[in-house]
């Protein structure tokens, strides 16, 4: 295994970081966006996230539509920033990918 440099960050870092993570600012919604919480077994993560991709740059609702991801309980939440204007459907629960 390779190794890899580490740093030790102060108590105070680490707050701020651990705070802008559950405030979910690595994908903060602009004003012309929602943010959508999708809740997924880990297992199809990968799957729903490209299926909403795909959704995205077909253009569904008219026109391309960009689409901004972030996963976290190790793929199990996905937090998918969508224009607000876009019409994805995405498949129900219980539905297959």
């Amino acid at each position: 295994l390779a190794t890899r440099a580490t740093t030790t960050v102060s108590a105070e870092d680490s707050r701020s970081v651990w705070s802008a993570l559950r405030e979910t600012e690595p994908i903060a919604a602009e004003a012309d966006e929602r943010l959508w919480r999708i809740s997924v077994p880990p297992s199809v993560s990968a799957a729903c996230r490209a299926t909403l991709a795909k959704a995205a740059e077909s253009g569904a609702g008219g026109g391309p539509v960009s689409s901004r991801a972030y996963f976290d309980w190790g793929g199990g939440l996905i937090w998918c920033a969508l224009p607000a204007s876009s019409m994805i459907a995405m498949p129900s629960s219980g539905s297959s990918l």
